[in-house]
């Protein structure tokens, strides 16, 4: 491909998306496999696939597989990123600064900030997205830009929609989505208006777009757009102009009309190939590209529960279709008669009467054969092969208590060894969904509001301190076996003091640290518990306290001696008479 001859920036853009995009083109077959079989409207291969309303879920006869995903992205949001509660906290790897007071609530002020400002945005709602494509495709893709009202702005790229590169590392560092818009709203995204409401950035726009927008009646002409946001190679830490940051971002027409051919006017445009509706960069990455697993080298996945159960859910449909028309066949079996029946009215609805010739009479109406499959055995082996596909799909561990069959409910010890048995199994998973979407998800809202003024000044402590981030169903759930072992502890040593009678045991724990240490593991608000600061101010208060209450009592006691002694008489021998003569030198 060449522009006569000419190499620009667009070209090497243009070289870049068609080489990233044939890396992609041997997925799509067995994507479409998926969708088909599982979400029929969730791929997007072709740009006109927009605002189609046919039917598209006719290959699919047992839709077992489609609740399972339904049920997966109900459990990984709900675990993972729950917008009920806090599903992650901002920490420090410095335990010492951990336990600091000023830290730990600006840490905790922080971290309830950012959840507010992630409700408020459409994250959750993308994210449900998000984890329906990483189930049943392996790869799920979505951008966010900042905004002023809700910090960041979110969009779902569907699966075929997008194509990815990756660094040397094997993290997506390229991404490019090509998509349809209309006139309209290419002139409200990117049009740039003067006070009277006229677009003063025509240049940006192909003579095609401009003519379009002469006519109301064509302002819904659709137009294929490319963004594409790669490493920038001209990045300059120290630069503040949108040219200098990280990743380039460009936005431009592909040149594709309504009907999906070239547009002629637009290749015939000398400048349509250094023409971008939008030119700019980002400091971070403004896509997240979670992957179930990958091998090796590969950018794209090679498993997930779509794929691991794709062969039974193949099965499933013929399977379920054949015991469809077997019961067909017995309820309404195919019948034989006789040559003059041949002109008959013949029902066989209930309680009708069919009036046959007298040489019919005999046979009259017979099926062509014995009906009698093994309906309960075919019952069985589907309900074995949906039982696959449920486990494929994790469905057993996210509902193991709806499953639970039994009489007698799973006791707590029970729930607590099934929830550690759901991090096992899906504990590479989400270790992987950490790196690539997590992560970046958390970083990325920290820089917005941190530019929008929304995160408060540190403490001098934190200043050059990198923060981490710790993640409720991983981190909550090895805290909480942390919790565990401080429970049987303090039985065991509750028992041993209550069988001797001998408190000396409490002398070797540090019930300060002990009661620091469990607030921590069970992610209580820093506020509950007090500094070591506070404590000490406390104790020294109460000493002092303590210290007063005992002055008190003493000089209250030798004033209750001295007024005996007052009342003490001296005109007869006693002990008093005969110290007193002692102290006078009398013996």
């Amino acid at each position: 491909m060449a522009y006569n001859g000419n190499y620009n920036k667009r070209y090497a853009l243009d070289l870049q998306r068609y080489a990233m995009r044939a890396e992609m083109e041997s997925f799509k077959a067995h994507w479409q496999e998926l969708g088909n079989l599982i979400h029929p409207r969730r791929p997007r291969f072709y740009t006109s696939d927009v605002n189609k309303g046919d039917r598209r879920n006719t290959n699919i006869v047992n839709g077992v597989a489609t609740l399972a995903s339904r049920t997966l992205v109900a459990g990984m949001k709900a675990g993972i990123t729950s917008p009920a509660r806090e599903w992650y906290r901002l920490g420090v790897a410095d335990q010492g600064l951990m336990s600091f007071a000023p830290v730990k609530r600006w840490l905790h002020e922080v971290t309830t900030r950012m959840h507010a400002r992630m409700r408020a945005s459409n994250l959750y709602g993308t994210v449900d997205k998000q984890y329906k494509d990483l189930g049943t495709f392996g790869v799920a893709a979505m951008g966010g830009v900042e905004d002023n009202d809700t910090t960041l702005s979110w969009t779902s790229a569907p699966i075929g929609s997008y194509s990815i590169a990756c660094n040397a590392r094997g993290k997506v560092n390229s991404f490019e989505r090509t998509f349809r818009m209309t006139v309209r709203q290419l002139l409200d995204e990117y049009g740039v208006t003067n006070d009277r409401g006229e677009i003063t950035n025509w240049h940006n726009f192909s003579p095609y777009v401009k003519d379009q927008a002469k006519d109301d009646q064509r302002l819904e002409t659709w137009i294929e757009v490319c963004w594409i946001v790669t490493p920038n190679r001209q990045w300059s830490p120290y630069g503040i102009l949108s040219r200098d940051k990280r990743w380039h971002s460009c936005v431009f027409e592909t040149g594709v009309g309504e009907m999906g051919e070239a547009n002629k006017s637009y290749n015939d445009d000398s400048d349509a190939r250094n023409r971008y509706l939008s030119e700019s960069g980002f400091d971070k990455f403004p896509f997240l590209v979670p992957r179930w697993e990958t091998a090796g080298e590969d950018w794209w996945p090679t498993d997930c529960p779509g794929m691991t159960a794709l062969a039974d859910i193949k099965q499933l449909q013929t399977q379920d279709k054949r015991l469809a028309q077997a019961i067909e066949k017995m309820i309404n079996p195919p019948l034989k008669a006789g040559v003059g029946m041949r002109h008959s009215a013949i029902t066989l609805l209930p309680g009708q009467a069919n009036f046959l010739a007298e040489r019919d009479v005999k046979d009259g109406l017979a099926p062509v054969h014995e009906v009698m499959p093994p309906v309960r055995e075919m019952s069985e082996a589907i309900e074995k092969i949906e039982r696959r596909v449920s486990r494929a799909y994790y469905e057993d561990l996210f509902l193991m208590l709806a499953m639970d069959t039994r009489n007698q409910r799973a006791t707590a010890a029970e729930i607590e060894a099934k929830e550690r048995e759901k991090l096992f199994a899906l504990g590479p998973v989400l270790e992987q969904l950490d790196t690539d979407q997590n992560d970046p998800m958390v970083d990325m809202y920290f820089d917005a509001m941190w530019k929008q003024g929304d995160i408060p000044k540190p403490p001098q402590e934190l200043e050059g301190m990198p923060i981490k981030v710790e993640y409720s169903i991983m981190a909550q759930a090895q805290k909480m076996a942390g919790v565990s072992t401080v429970e049987r502890f303090i039985g065991t040593i509750g028992q041993l003091i209550a069988g001797t009678q001998d408190m000396s045991a409490v002398d070797s724990i540090n019930v300060d640290k002990l009661v620091q240490r469990y607030g921590d593991r069970l992610g209580l608000d820093p506020d509950i518990i007090r500094s070591d600061d506070e404590i000490t101010a406390i104790r020294e208060q109460r000493a002092q306290i303590a210290a007063q209450q005992a002055q008190a009592e003493a000089l209250q006691k030798n004033a209750a001696a001295m007024k005996d002694l007052s009342e003490t008489k001296t005109d007869t021998d006693s002990a008093l008479t005969r110290m007193a003569a002692l102290s006078r030198g009398q013996g």
